[in-house]
């Protein structure tokens, strides 16, 4: 049962914090959620939050660009083929998903990379 798009903004932005020592995570999709902060860059600010089996578990944190693929390995990965999907709830958080995949999230930065790993 999916439960994530029945979450506010506010509820999201709520959840408890990834810790800042973590270097990498996995998720079955990632929520994303507009601040309408701007950035020093000009953009707008966005909070990613993790969800797992549907439900919202912790948020990612802040960021003005998110990136697939991950450019720090000092390995290539390998992408396999796949699908990803987005979807919206009414509250206008976008959730990315892959079927069969992770979603892995590096390290928090003004720049986060993300990419898939094969269940």
């Amino acid at each position: 049962m999916t439960d994530w798009d029945k979450y506010g903004k506010r509820e999201l932005l709520n959840l408890p914090q990834r810790s800042w020592r973590i270097k990498e995570s996995k998720y079955d999709g990632l929520l994303l959620i507009s601040t309408k902060r701007k950035h020093d860059s000009g953009y707008c600010d966005f909070a990613v939050a993790g969800e797992n089996r549907g439900k919202p578990v912790e948020l990612i944190g802040y960021m003005d660009d998110f990136r697939f693929g991950n450019i720090l390995k000092e390995v290539i990965i390998k992408i396999p083929a796949m699908t990803l999907a987005i979807d919206c709830s009414m509250y206008g958080v976008f959730r990315i998903h892959a079927s069969g995949f992770k979603l892995c999230v590096g390290e928090n930065l003004s720049t986060t990379n993300w990419w898939p790993e094969k269940e």
